[in-house]
């Protein structure tokens, strides 16, 4: 064996360098490829009827497969962000990684060489994702939480207001015609447990009622947590609907008793959401997913969503381009 391996080092040490060096980017691109087929192991069954798979050939360097059973053909990027799309990988990470950063959809198609159009549908694919997710697997709130919420106006970006809608265009940094907290704010429901996780969500304007707080709490409240809130009489309601201990802050003298978290949180979410010039009220509720999942994030935070939405088939994260327009769009 030796011997074997001696001769060859020798063959090698003899070769030309212009022959070491397309071995080398020979062995390089198999390396590539191995690293692009890391959907291939996420791929057992078939996603629509759970029967065996065979392969199928290629398409644009992806595995296709096809069902046994129901004779459907797919890539192995199936339920994936990735499906079906003509955009390579290595630009949605980098569209991916300027969604979790927070940078505008202008910046990054200019970077890029993209339009603003395809940078926009690229990242609310990711968004309605990320939302998709977030409803069928809730952030678990550690530990004691603190439950509150902030406001934003209305907004009505990229749309056309209507004729005879109770209020005209507004520019950027306008401010409310009325005083106070009225219709013409957008109420965002937060929750941070003290240990970890965090949810941000819409379901109505103006001050929450009973109804719209067991609406937005669903699933995040459980028997005999301890809940934290500021005395909106309203949260009394979840007492009763979930079993959990209401606190008012106010009431207490005891410093463990307070909302600094969901504070720094409501501050996290303006200074983004002012950042982007607000946010189109309709899709809200996807970048409120964005704001919670962001907040508190470590540094595996780019990592872990890559391997949730583009590698992870077992759930599906594919959105197309019509149904973005239509998917969970908030509507008060």
């Amino acid at each position: 064996m030796s011997t074997l391996r001696d001769d060859l080092i020798n063959k090698i040490k003899k070769m030309p360098e212009e022959w070491l060096l397309l071995i080398n980017q020979a062995i390089s691109s198999l390396s590539d490829l191995s690293k692009n087929s890391i959907y291939d192991s996420h791929i057992h069954d078939c996603p629509y009827c759970g029967s065996h798979l065979i392969k199928n050939g290629t398409q644009c360097g992806n595995q296709r497969y096809m069902c046994k059973y129901c004779n459907k053909t797919f890539t192995c990027t199936v339920n994936t962000v990735l499906y079906r799309s003509r955009t390579g990988e290595k630009v949605w990470k980098e569209v991916l990684a300027d969604t979790l950063d927070f940078v505008s959809i202008d910046k990054t198609a200019k970077r890029l060489g993209l339009s603003h159009n395809h940078v926009f549908s690229m990242r609310h694919k990711i968004l309605a994702a990320m939302e998709s997710s977030e409803t069928e697997n809730q952030t678990v709130l550690s530990d004691a939480k603190e439950c509150d919420e902030t406001f934003v106006l209305e907004s009505l970006k990229s749309t056309k207001i209507a004729t005879g809608y109770w209020r005209g265009p507004r520019k950027h940094g306008a401010k409310a015609q009325k005083r106070g907290i009225s219709n013409e704010y957008v109420c965002i429901c937060t929750g941070i447990g003290r240990e970890s996780g965090a949810v941000a969500v819409s379901v109505n304007r103006a001050k929450p009622d009973d109804a719209e707080l067991k609406a937005a709490y669903k699933g995040y409240l459980d028997e005999n947590d301890l809940v934290l809130c500021d005395g909106h009489k309203p949260y009394r309601s979840l007492a009763m609907e979930y079993g959990c201990s209401i606190k008012d802050v106010n009431l207490e003298t005891d410093q463990y008793f307070h909302l600094y978290n969901t504070n720094s949180f409501h501050s996290f979410i303006k200074t983004h959401y002012m950042h982007y010039g607000g946010v189109a009220t309709k899709y809200l509720n996807r970048y409120n997913v964005l704001f919670a999942k962001a907040y508190r994030k470590g540094k595996t935070f780019f990592d872990d969503m890559y391997q949730s939405l583009f590698t992870d088939s077992v759930q599906n994260s594919y959105f197309s381009n019509q149904s973005l327009k239509t998917c969970n769009l908030l509507d008060l």
